[in-house]
Order: C-alpha cells, then structure tokens, then sequence
C-alpha cells in the first residue's frame, strides 16, 4: 500500500487500483497463455509434456473459448498434426 502522512483514504483508493489492475493484467495474460500455447504447437508441430501438464491443471478455469480451443489442440494431438516432445529454444519458456 501507498500512503503519505494525512492521506488517510487516498491510500486505500491507490491500493485498490493497483488491486484492480494487477487482477487485470493477470486475466489477459492467463487467458492468452493457452491461445499462444496453441498457435506454437499448431507451427512448431510439438507440444512439451509441460505444457500438456499446464493445460490440465487450468482446464478448470478456462472460459468457453479457451475449452474449445483445448479441445481442439487434443484432437490435433490425436490425429498426430502435434507430436508430444521438446523444443530447442523454447520461446514460451522465457
């Protein structure tokens, strides 16, 4: 929290504020994970074992798009368009 001598509310504004745009940030970047996960393995035609583990551990919390969108990635993953392995120079690993 952020406050200066005699702010009294204003500290509890800022705080909330950063609350509300950390909670934002957060979202766009968990709902755009799975979205870039796809896009790599769909080009680079692999998956990593990670990145499968990622999946079911989210797969709760991912909206209606996203659910699709992983259905779609296992079906690839069934009719072997995306091999389970590794990736030299994993970029989602930076």
């Amino acid at each position: 929290m952020f406050s200066r001598p005699g702010d009294g509310d204003q500290s509890v504004i800022v705080q909330s504020n950063l609350s509300i745009e950390l909670w934002s940030l957060l979202v766009s970047i968990f709902a755009m994970n799975l979205g870039l996960l796809f896009l790599e393995s769909l080009s680079t035609g692999v998956i990593t074992k990670e990145e499968l583990d990622w999946v079911t551990f989210h797969q709760r919390d991912f909206s209606r798009i996203e659910e699709a969108t992983a259905l779609r990635l296992g079906r690839f993953i069934d009719q072997g368009l995306i091999q389970l392995g590794c990736r030299i120079g994993d970029p989602l690993s930076r």
